[in-house]
């Protein structure tokens, strides 16, 4: 019995690993993510009136450029 599992290939060796799973839809680029941020902080900006938001939309028009 030894012997014969000996010689049988080990099932470990023929499993392969899983590939990357891939999501569907078209995948987002930068300018597209920032575009919506941008525009949620508008958003917000125009319901507070905050000068916290207005800052943070500054900022990042200026560090995005």
């Amino acid at each position: 019995y030894r012997n014969f599992e000996k010689s049988k290939p080990s099932i470990a060796k023929k499993i392969a690993k899983p590939g990357k799973v891939l999501s569907s839809g078209v995948k987002k680029d930068k300018n597209d993510i920032n575009f919506e941020k941008r525009r949620e902080k508008l958003g917000r900006l125009k319901k507070s009136g905050s000068i916290k938001d207005a800052q943070s939309i500054f900022l990042d028009m200026v560090n995005n450029q």
